[in-house]
């Protein structure tokens, strides 16, 4: 919904019509440029949330090589302890 023809009219109707003109001009300007603001925020937005989910999918995938590593080294570490005990005992 644009208000502005709505204000004009009524400018034209009530009020000064030359600086009240400069005023919606100006607020013309400056609706203008927060759509543009709008815009790019918006891209910048999206571009974040695919970034976040990338590097959700990272950490994911980290822990997953993590955690087959750390039973890596606990399947190690026992045969390890074994015959280190066997040792000593023999």
């Amino acid at each position: 919904m644009n208000p502005f023809p709505i204000i004009e009219k009524w400018i034209s109707e009530h009020a000064s019509a030359a600086s009240l003109r400069d005023h919606v001009a100006l607020l013309k300007e400056q609706l203008s440029a927060l759509e543009k603001e709008n815009v790019v925020l918006k891209h910048e937005n999206t571009m974040l949330k695919e970034k976040i989910s990338m590097l959700e999918s990272e950490v994911n995938q980290l822990k997953t090589e993590r955690d087959a590593l750390l039973v890596k080294i606990k399947n190690y570490s026992q045969p390890m302890k074994h015959r280190v005990l066997t040792k000593i005992n023999i």
